[in-house]
């Protein structure tokens, strides 16, 4: 009798399930019940159930896109106020009335797409996906692969994106967007060989051929080779000077290679074409000279309140407003603009420093057997820590040794390592094979030769490369690993002001983050010191501009350098980082108290840094 129970109440539960999740050939019939009456937004909900439970479902699929192409033709007429509004700048305002548009009836792939460009335009690139996956259901096309990529490539999901951007070359060869996105992926992966390769592919197809240059241009500066670089950025400008990211690209080079002056008359020409740049408005503001008086605040100013400016551009002009005050020595509101840029910069980033405590528990725990030597002709040098505690300047006193190539922060061993962290974690693992050590070496090696050129040494200034100090100690045992220590209230006031491209640094756009993780960065290097491997390279930042000929003689030795040249050499490589100006000066101690100007306002860090246990004079 009890078996006999246990069975009518298995058969219950079936038959409650079956009435919450009804079958797919009665949810498809449904559906097509519900198309012949002409109700196309519930007959498309059912049919996207279907699909989401099961995606192979060639049904649904039909169905579906018989409903999209019906909806592709009604919308033709319908969405052409929002595509007006979004190419007059007003994305908000379109974005809305799509949604609008789509609460009437099926999603058609060209209300999606156009969905899915007004969310990366507001900087909501995860949206975006999602509605280009939609639109992928009832159409496998290039436009659609090239935007997915687009949108993965600006969530920093560079894995994703260039499989999604190889999809969309597949589908259309001679496409130059595709490849052009491809190319940007793969810079980003620190792939610049292969990234080059796909932007000469892009010209070759490309009927307008400027952006390509541009792209080119960049890609050229990654690997070093400026002179073609401006050779580049200059073709794109064709003689007429009408192409405002080539100005700003040389604007970035000329700021580089020490052309302060240069570089001010490249972004003001920029402005003159394009005047709502915000980016260009920001990079203007890192090496102008400002008055009271002067246009580009005012500008600015009136741009910041515009009711349709994109919060990440609004980010980028209230850091730029933040340089032009803090110049003035306008303290209070200079400091009022960067906290409104830091808060709209940690809403767009969504940062949790919750993961990354995680992530730095996990690394701490897994076991990596050590590669064997073998015969490496190039020997790297990684200078690691936080950001804006040193490593360009450390970068700079290394880089003065003969046969030393400084590449500045390269992509290629986080690249490297995400992928093997992936499939640690889908598998359950927490130790690497020996095979597995070897492949990483050999994919570490390959990636730092494609920027070392011909010398012996390479130094990747990476400064987050700390987290990977247990995989560089096992794969790479002829590489030095440096560690810059600095007063974390002068590190957490040079991260706070300082706006980072892309997606990462993520910590650095709060005060109490910051100090968080500063104190995950600590641990993570004491548990390093006190593993397997060569000891880590400790270098105070103090040290180095209090007494910079003996502390840069002991780092040489370290790092088994010789002799530099002479100590007033001119500094002639491009330097890309927002130190430049400073490493091309004389070294000078005193830079630590530069956040004093700021001490009440950021009261909250040094709060923040005693709770974690921060070392400093506080």
């Amino acid at each position: 009798m009890a078996r006999l129970r246990r069975s009518r109440h298995a058969q219950k539960g079936r038959s409650r399930m079956n009435v919450q999740t009804p079958p797919a050939r009665i949810l498809l019939s449904r559906a097509e019940r519900l198309t012949r009456k002409g109700d196309r937004v519930a007959a498309a909900t059912l049919y996207q159930d279907v699909l989401d439970r099961y995606p192979s479902n060639r049904r649904a699929r039909t169905g579906l896109a018989r409903l999209a192409q019906e909806a592709d033709q009604a919308d033709a007429r319908t969405l052409r106020p929002a595509v007006a509004l979004f190419q007059s700048g007003r994305i908000t305002e379109a974005l809305e009335l799509a949604e609008r548009i789509a609460r009437q009836g099926p999603g058609s792939i060209p209300l999606l797409e156009l969905k899915a460009a007004c969310l990366r335009r507001l900087s909501r690139p995860t949206e975006a996906i999602k509605c280009y996956d939609r639109a992928l259901q009832t159409g496998d096309t290039a436009s659609l692969w090239t935007g997915k990529g687009g949108a993965l490539l600006e969530a920093g999901k560079l894995a994703r994106a260039a499989a999604a951007l190889g999809r969309a070359t597949a589908l259309a060869p001679d496409d130059p967007l595709a490849w052009m996105q491809l190319a940007r992926c793969r810079l980003d992966m620190g792939q610049p060989t292969a990234a080059l390769e796909a932007v000469e592919t892009a010209l070759i197809h490309a009927a307008d051929a400027r952006a390509g240059a541009v792209l080119r241009g960049r890609i050229l500066i990654a690997l070093g080779r400026t002179d073609q670089a401006e050779r580049a950025l200059r073709d794109a400008l064709r003689g007429d000077a009408q192409d405002a990211p080539a100005l700003n690209e040389l604007a970035i080079l000329a700021r580089a290679t020490g052309d302060r002056d240069g570089a001010v008359r490249q972004y003001d020409q920029a402005l003159r074409l394009l005047p709502d740049a915000a980016a260009v408005h920001r990079n203007l503001s890192e090496v102008a000279r400002y008055t009271p008086d002067a246009p580009q605040i005012a500008t600015m100013l009136r741009l910041v309140t515009g009711p349709s400016l994109a919060p990440g551009d609004k980010a980028q002009l209230h850091f730029a407003l933040f340089n032009a005050f803090d110049q003035l020595d306008e303290t209070d509101r200079a400091f009022d603009h960067l906290q409104q840029g830091n808060a709209l910069r940690k809403a767009q980033l969504h940062y949790d420093v919750g993961r990354d405590r995680q992530l730095m528990s996990w690394l701490a725990s897994l076991r990596l057997p050590p590669a064997p030597m073998g015969q490496p002709r190039l020997r790297p040098i990684f200078v690691t820590g936080l950001p804006r505690s040193g490593t360009t300047l450390t970068e700079h006193v290394l880089a003065r040794s003969p046969g030393v190539h400084p590449a500045g922060e390269l992509p290629v061993v986080q690249t490297a390592i995400a992928p093997i962290l992936r499939s640690l974690e889908a598998q359950m693992r927490s130790h690497l094979d020996p095979e597995e050590i070897l492949a990483l070496q050999t994919t570490l090696r390959q990636g730092l030769a494609d920027y070392a050129g011909d010398h012996d040494v390479i130094i990747d200034k990476m400064p987050l490369n700390i987290r990977w100090a247990g995989f560089l100690r096992a794969a790479l045992p002829e590489a030095r690993i440096v560690v810059l220590h600095r007063d974390p209230m002068a590190v957490g006031w040079s991260l706070y002001r300082q706006y980072f491209g892309g997606g990462g640094n993520g910590f650095a756009y709060d005060l109490g983050d910051i100090a968080r993780y500063q104190g995950l960065v600590r641990g993570m290097i004491a548990h390093f010191d006190a593993g397997p491997g060569d000891p880590l390279i400790h270098l105070d930042y103090a040290d180095l501009t209090a007494t910079p000929d003996e502390t840069a003689r002991r780092l040489r030795l370290a790092c088994d350098l010789k002799e530099p040249e002479p100590h007033d050499a001119p500094v002639t490589r491009p330097i890309l980082t927002a130190s430049a100006d400073q490493v091309r000066g004389p070294i000078t101690a005193g830079r630590d108290n530069q956040w004093r100007r700021y001490e009440t306002a950021l009261s909250p860090l040094r709060d923040a840094l005693k709770e974690t246990g921060g070392f400093s004079n506080l």
